[in-house]
């Protein structure tokens, strides 16, 4: 088996457009290649606190990251400083909040950041500020870090499909577009990772309501895809312990005592 996984953060992904308008993603279900799952996150509309639950399986009263304006590093270790602590190389494209969660304290909002340190929890990171930031640079970033550095954690945060939504609406023809663009890079760089080793996991922050259009608004969408992950028992268990385990039992890293249940279930087409 492999210890490499690359975690993709599509963020503002919901259900529908999810299952509806990312074929390539779907098609890997259909012919076994990728198993698909539904997340039942914890109740907020907000985004950071998410990432909380994510990547230090704890819940929003364990781990206090209640808004956007806390700024803090929380006691329990994250996935990132456990995969350090083995030995693992770590590495993100990611919007800035990765860096001021993960790294230190805090960043400067309004600069593009590259860091590159072996003692960090992310060593290998590249971090934006702005939220239309393109989504093809994200993704260009992360593969010049996974060419370079071949970290073992490799987690690329897109915020294109959001920034969509804040400019035009959830339900707009620009959201929809957004989507078809982010699946098709994915069509393009999945095949890559694949070949390069890499088990990858795609899914999204937060649930959305789109009641209106679709009748999931309570369940956010996970794809798993590779034979590292072994499909069958990792099923089992990220319906019981969280995404968090989940890559520690990939990555071979010792668990912590405490996890969130983060409710995901199989899905079927």
């Amino acid at each position: 088996m492999n210890n490499k996984i690359i975690l993709v953060i599509l963020q503002g992904l919901s259900y529908g457009a999810a299952t509806l308008s990312m074929g390539y993603m779907n098609e890997l279900v259909k012919t076994g290649e990728a198993e698909f799952y539904t997340v039942s996150p914890e109740n907020t509309t907000l985004s950071k606190p998410i990432y909380e639950d994510m990547f230090y399986n704890t819940s929003l009263y364990v781990n206090a990251m209640l808004n956007h304006q806390v700024v803090k590093i929380p006691e329990k270790k994250n996935i990132f400083e456990l995969a350090r602590e083995r030995g693992l190389k770590t590495g993100a494209a990611a919007f800035y909040w990765a860096s001021e969660a993960y790294n230190k304290e805090k960043i400067n909002e309004t600069e593009f950041k590259l860091e590159f340190d072996e003692d960090s929890n992310i060593q290998y990171g590249s971090f934006y500020s702005d939220a239309s930031y393109p989504d093809h640079s994200v993704f260009s970033d992360s593969e010049f870090i996974r060419k370079k550095y071949n970290p073992n954690l490799l987690l690329v945060h897109a915020m294109g499909i959001a920034y969509a939504i804040y400019k035009f609406g959830l339900n707009s023809q620009e959201y929809y577009d957004k989507v078809l663009e982010i699946h098709n890079t994915l069509e393009l760089v999945i095949p890559m990772w694949l070949e390069a080793g890499y088990g990858v996991i795609v899914t999204t922050e937060n649930r959305l309501d789109d009641k209106d259009v679709w009748d999931k608004e309570e369940i956010v969408p996970l794809w798993i895809i590779g034979e590292e992950f072994e499909k069958t028992k990792l099923g089992s268990k990220v319906s019981k312990i969280g995404i968090t385990e989940a890559i520690c039992d990939v990555l071979n890293i010792k668990k912590r005592e405490k996890f969130i249940n983060c409710n995901v279930t199989g899905a079927e087409f």
